[in-house]
């Protein structure tokens, strides 16, 4: 062994054997400290209020698809019980609506709308009108210790819960005991075309 490698052996010796002292490579050492560096502003920016990350973009594009989803619908005009009835006719409306139904009002009218807290929506017995602009009314500003949910929900999910619980109407599931006034059950109103 020379002299040479007898300096970059370590001192310590485990089980006879001795290992050499030897830097890691330049490049390495470049490499580590890079990476390190780069995790280091990646987790700032990323993780911090200034940055955007995933959920955010998609957050704020959905935001500007149900914009633009609102828009459509209030170009249409005026709500009215012709364009209340073109989401009945729609299957996704209808299943959006039954999806916010569920999340939002089954609380208090059970998810099969047979009534809880508030009213049985299958029975021909209602406190507040029985025509589709009627229920869009009382679900966008509300009725007695009903919360006007127009100021919570979108105005095109406003309008498809009202739609979706124009079709519960007259379908008389067996539930809570029937309240107001009994009404005969509208038809469904013509769908409106541009």
């Amino acid at each position: 062994m020379s002299d040479r490698e007898e300096e970059n052996l370590r001192e310590h010796t485990f089980d006879g054997i001795r290992e050499y002292d030897n830097p890691m490579p330049a490049w390495w050492t470049r490499t580590f400290w890079a990476t390190f560096w780069f995790a280091i502003l990646y987790v700032g920016y990323f993780h911090s209020k200034v940055g955007r990350d995933v959920v955010d973009e998609y957050d704020a594009d959905m935001q500007a698809f149900y914009d633009k989803q609102t828009a459509d619908l209030l170009a249409l005009g005026e709500v009215d019980e012709p364009m209340l009835g073109t989401f009945i006719k729609n299957k996704n409306a209808m299943s959006e609506a039954l999806a916010q139904f569920t999340k939002v009002c089954a609380t208090c009218h059970k998810a099969d709308a047979t009534g809880d807290i508030g009213p049985n929506l299958t029975d021909a017995h209602w406190l507040g009108g029985n025509t589709l602009m009627d229920l869009y009314t009382v679900i966008k500003d509300g009725r007695n210790k009903m919360p006007p949910w127009g100021k919570k929900l979108r105005p095109d999910v406003v309008m498809k819960l009202a739609a979706y619980v124009g079709t519960l109407r007259g379908t008389n599931l067996p539930g809570k005991a029937p309240e107001g006034k009994p009404l005969a059950v509208p038809p469904v109103p013509e769908a409106k075309r541009d």
